[in-house]
């Protein structure tokens, strides 16, 4: 399915070259390197996969002297991304210095694509540049706006003045463009979610509860330090302590039967949740829950699993946590339940947080309601566990 999916991509390219009087044998090679530059151009995971496509698919496509890649992630960032390939080619400085006149005129002309002339000297003009001391090099440049990127460009140069592009290479190029923006917007969505993916493992990685995440196998996708260490405490016992956590670790077998009784056919669905103890000591409490982060019968569930010490007789019950007691809480009744529980009176609650006595009064009422507490010394105890 995919692979016809790129073909019919690849079939309005391959029409324009008929003319080009190729055997039947050199016409399917020239297509399979086509279509396999097209697969490798929306394959693309960084801005480097997405430019050798793109000289991939031009070395098949259009005879070229040189070109060049231009991408900024900011409008006043100086780092960027510059590749250049081909015959010509000149540095980085008198590169940069082209793609910016040129892109200068492509905005002018208020155009997607431009047809340029480029002498060696590196002076870019609309049509031609007279006085020019070598003869000029016919160019295109494709703005590739709505990619994401605060500037991204492309620049084609044929190899002399007298073989300058024809209708149906431009066209072409008109159509790779748009290719190339879906594939650099997937780039730079891709990017932005590896930054918050690493962002929130760093965060995750200093938090004070385990967080294990399995897949409907039971294998495991993410665990932080914390559930490293548990998870040794609860396998091993009191010689998980000597142990290296990282190195033994393994989800115990009480929390991988508690994932499968979610997912067990008497389970009708109205349990999302399972709390597990650990048998021996120190005492660990589990909590599994089932997620599923696509569409509902599109794809399996993950088991997410919150792992932290327990002490005492009184909390060895499946009773909610300060973890879950937390979670139950807005972000301004937590702020308002940590400052009460320390023993601070209403009024120099309200002038620490900036509320009046009566909106203090009123989010603590709901403070007490959904953590079934009714005085200050029981808030103060639930939130010491």
């Amino acid at each position: 399915m995919q692979r016809s999916r790129v073909r019919s991509k690849t079939a309005s390219f391959d029409a324009k070259r008929s003319h080009s009087g190729r055997g039947p044998a050199v016409g399917r090679r020239h297509t399979d390197a086509v279509s396999r530059a097209i697969v490798a151009l929306y394959s693309a995971t960084d801005p480097e996969g997405v430019f050798a496509a793109m000289r991939r698919f031009l070395r098949e496509e259009v005879r070229f002297s040189f070109i060049a890649f231009l991408l900024r992630g900011r409008e006043r960032e100086r780092e960027t991304f510059l590749r250049c390939a081909g015959q010509l080619r000149p540095s980085d400085l008198e590169l940069r210095a082209v793609l910016e006149h040129a892109e200068e005129v492509r905005k002018r002309s208020r155009r997607k694509l431009i047809h340029l002339t480029l002498p060696v000297d590196g002076v870019v003009s609309g049509q031609h540049v007279s006085g020019a001391r070598t003869p000029p090099y016919p160019a295109v440049l494709l703005g590739l706006d709505g990619c994401g990127y605060a500037q991204a460009s492309m620049l084609v140069a044929r190899p002399g003045a007298r073989d300058d592009f024809h209708s149906d290479e431009i066209e072409m190029l008109q159509r790779l463009q748009v290719h190339m923006i879906a594939a650099l917007r997937g780039v730079r969505t891709l990017q932005r979610e590896r930054v918050t993916r690493l962002a929130m493992q760093k965060l995750l990685s200093r938090f004070p509860v385990g967080i294990v995440l399995l897949d409907w196998d039971e294998r495991t996708l993410y665990r932080n330090a914390t559930a490293a260490e548990l998870c040794a405490h609860w396998n091993y016992g009191g010689a998980g302590r000597s142990l290296h956590a990282s190195r033994v670790f393994r989800v115990p077998k009480e929390v991988v039967s508690a994932c499968r009784s979610l997912d067990s056919p008497t389970n009708s669905g109205e349990h999302t949740e399972v709390v597990v103890i650990s048998p021996g000591k120190p005492r660990i409490r589990a909590v599994v829950q089932s997620v599923r982060f696509e569409v509902k019968f599109l794809g399996r569930p993950r088991y997410l699993i919150h792992l932290e010490p327990v002490g005492g007789k009184r909390e060895s019950h499946a009773g909610p946590t300060r973890m879950d007691l937390l979670l139950r809480m807005t972000p301004r009744e937590r702020e308002l339940a940590e400052v009460v529980s320390r023993g601070v009176s209403n009024s120099d609650a309200a002038r620490r947080l900036g509320k009046s006595v009566y909106t203090v009064k009123k989010q603590l009422q709901g403070v007490y309601r959904k953590l079934g507490v009714k005085s200050r010394a029981r808030l103060a105890a639930v939130l010491a566990r």
